[in-house]
């Protein structure tokens, strides 16, 4: 009889800590890790050029050379593939606004092609392509 005790409780201990047998299981599991977190490459480009990244990159523009002058605006426009939903973020800075960064993700595989137009007394005028190649 003493036998079979010993292993019916051996049973039960080892329904116990497998979380079976009715009870509640914690839920955690010691050789399960928590989800990565994956924090997108960012990369400053300059204001022209032709750049290729990867895709999920976020695309900075540094046009901190351009000099706008009395009622000139900026503003940056963005032309991505067929099928991204990407848009520019801080696209538009003047004489008189704080500087910006203006930028992008690239959300899909394909060419960003990102358009700088300035508009004053003389109308609006192109002044800057540059062409991002996600992969």
């Amino acid at each position: 009889m003493k036998f079979k005790v010993t292993i019916a409780l051996l049973v039960l201990l080892s329904l116990a800590d497998s979380g079976c047998g009715g009870g509640q299981s914690s839920g955690a599991n010691p050789t399960t890790s928590p989800p990565a977190v994956v924090t997108p490459q960012v990369v400053t480009v300059t204001a022209s050029g032709h750049y290729t990244v990867a895709v999920g990159t976020i695309v900075e523009i540094d046009d901190s050379a351009l000099v706008l002058t009395g009622g000139n605006v900026s503003r940056w426009y963005l032309s991505p593939p067929s099928g991204s939903s990407s848009i520019m973020s801080n696209d538009t800075s003047s004489a008189i606004s704080a500087p910006v960064t203006p930028n992008f993700q690239t959300d899909i595989a394909g060419q960003y092609v990102a358009t700088l137009k300035i508009a004053g007394a003389g109308g609006i005028t192109t002044v800057s392509l540059l062409y991002v190649t996600a992969n």
